[in-house]
């Protein structure tokens, strides 16, 4: 294999995760990128002398248990899905270990810079849509294969336009709320590391996560964040006013039109999509919406508590003739590991969220876990390698991050 440097092997693995977990296209979907990174971080694993920890190998023995349950329960058992899960398990495990701590501020560095990319391409994409399409379009209609979900959406690697958000930044992610989803993470990150001052990077990771117009994009920067200063502020009178602006903030923030009324209207019909249960339709999938999704985990959860369906989607309801999408991330994993699953998921990331903060010299790492539970429940992306990454930090044998504040 090409030598490479060591902090260049770091930023490829973090790329490489950013890249897979935006699902932006066919190729950060494709089994042959995760395995390809699968070897990629293995190499550098073992090269770096990486040993897997004892916790985690307790988590993969656990893990072949859990899947024999499935099988002796179902008769059956999904094995490439169930194969393909641990490879992502793994490939995170890998790569935090591997780069250890440092992760975060590559993390907040690449953000940063597909923040910095979309702008401009969010600016021509209002003022012209149909001919910014053609040119990110090009290499995915130009090559066999690569075409993904059909003419209403393209993706060029560093930007996306899908038609469901003509009128909101998609970046490089598979739609505005995954964008949002992984900016708010780097703006955390980048608040910590600068002690809360204002800086170029943070002026436009904001401006890129305004252009989402993401709901929950907008709840964890106006409820996490102000949150996270104000515990970590020692001035009483600082305290108070930024509590004020805070609430003042969060208030104006909640009477935008995709804000509180969305969420009430989604909560009042949380269960209409439940017709396509049994009735026949046109349409060949229908969304659930996060509170949908969790309403029909809710449904399900009796028959399969304890440790959920698994990767076997055909033991939890479907639609007889239209496929039902879940898109809560927290409704879907408790369909498919239970309660045990759940603890599992909190415990982990909690104890990671610890971690991130201590690691930048703060208090609060129980609201960042709240800013990672608050993007599980929007977006089902808790089984991707990116968030593993994040999950699999108390599993680590961790390296000391990089130490800088610089604006390079």
């Amino acid at each position: 294999m090409i030598s490479l440097k060591r902090n260049t092997v770091d930023k490829l693995l973090v790329l490489l995760m950013i890249f897979i977990g935006s699902k932006g296209n066919l190729i950060a979907l494709s089994d042959v990128t995760l395995v390809f990174t699968l070897l990629f971080s293995f190499y550098h694993f073992q090269k770096r002398g990486k040993k897997y920890t004892r916790q985690f190998a307790l988590f993969s023995g656990a893990y072949l248990i859990i899947s024999i349950i499935f099988l002796l329960k179902f008769d059956w058992i999904n094995i490439s899905s169930s194969i393909r899960l641990f490879i992502k398990l793994l490939v995170g495990y890998q790569v935090i270990s591997t780069i250890g701590l440092a992760f975060l501020i590559h993390y907040e560095r690449y953000i940063y810079v597909f923040a910095a990319i979309s702008l401009p391409f969010f600016a021509i994409q209002l003022i012209s849509y149909e001919g910014l399409k053609l040119i990110i379009g090009f290499f995915e209609n130009a090559i066999p294969g690569l075409d993904y979900r059909g003419d209403w959406y393209v993706n060029s690697f560093f930007f996306t336009l899908n038609d469901n958000a003509e009128f909101r930044n998609s970046g490089m992610a598979w739609e505005p709320k995954g964008f949002a989803n992984m900016i708010d993470l780097a703006i955390i990150f980048n608040l910590m590391r600068n002690k809360f001052k204002i800086n170029k990077r943070l002026i436009i990771l904001t401006l890129a996560l305004i252009t989402t117009f993401s709901t929950l994009g907008y709840l964890v920067l106006c409820i996490v964040i102000p949150v996270l200063y104000v515990i970590n502020i020692k001035s009483r009178q600082k305290k108070i006013i930024a509590f004020f602006l805070g609430a003042i903030v969060v208030v104006s923030v909640l009477s935008l039109d995709f804000m509180l009324s969305k969420i009430t209207s989604e909560i009042e019909n949380r269960e209409s999509h439940f017709v396509y249960i049994d009735n026949e339709t046109d349409a060949r999938s229908v969304t659930l919406g996060r509170f949908g999704s969790m309403a029909l985990a809710v449904k399900d959860f009796p028959k399969n508590p304890w440790v959920g369906i698994g990767m076997q989607d055909k033991e939890r309801t479907q639609g007889k003739y239209t496929r039902l999408v879940w898109v809560s991330g927290l409704a879907d994993f408790l369909s498919r590991f239970g309660i045990i699953g759940v603890i599992f998921l909190i415990l982990t990331y909690f104890k990671s969220s610890i971690l991130i903060s201590q690691t930048y010299g703060y208090n609060g790492g129980w609201i960042i876990f709240t800013a990672f539970m608050m993007i599980f429940f929007a977006s089902a992306i808790i089984i991707n390698p990116l968030f593993f990454c994040f999950q699999f930090l108390p599993f680590a044998n961790l390296s000391s991050p990089i130490k800088n504040n610089d604006e390079k």
